[in-house]
């Protein structure tokens, strides 16, 4: 299978400060690439990981919500079978611009405008992992 993640343009690996967030996703494609997958982490284009390919979009502007949209457009480019997204509100945002699975970890609370978007774009190919059952009642009772 081939697998995208996609994380901050702004996230340099190796990470220079202890980020727990960032550490799992490290640990997850070094599970996923010894079981036979292609995976690629999403991120700053200057970064670097043993074993996984790291791909990053090549000029970044003052916008970081523009540049995390251009780094999901990059990976939409490279047609990847899944898409893992460590994002809460961009996969909504972006979702119209392919077909394919956008699995995003809910790495907190959801917040109002993610509850909004994902009411209103009714997004067929995203799906949301919450860490807790609290949380996934929570996504229920709101409509996400």
């Amino acid at each position: 299978m081939n697998i995208a993640h996609i994380l901050p343009a702004s996230v340099v690996f190796p990470l220079s400060v202890h980020n727990g967030r960032y550490e799992w996703v490290l640990k997850l494609t070094q599970i996923q690439t010894s079981n036979g997958h292609n995976v690629t982490i999403y991120c700053n284009n200057k970064s670097r990981v043993d074993g996984v390919h790291t791909d990053g979009i090549l000029h970044a502007s003052n916008d970081k919500n523009l540049n995390n949209i251009e780094t999901f457009r990059l990976a939409f480019k490279n047609n990847h079978d899944i898409y893992h997204s460590h994002f809460d509100n961009l996969d909504d945002e972006v979702s119209h611009e392919t077909t394919k699975p956008i699995v995003y970890t809910q790495h907190w609370w959801p917040l109002e405008k993610t509850i909004e978007l994902a009411k209103t774009t009714l997004s067929k190919n995203v799906w949301a992992v919450p860490p807790t059952n609290y949380m996934y009642k929570f996504d229920n009772l709101s409509g996400m």
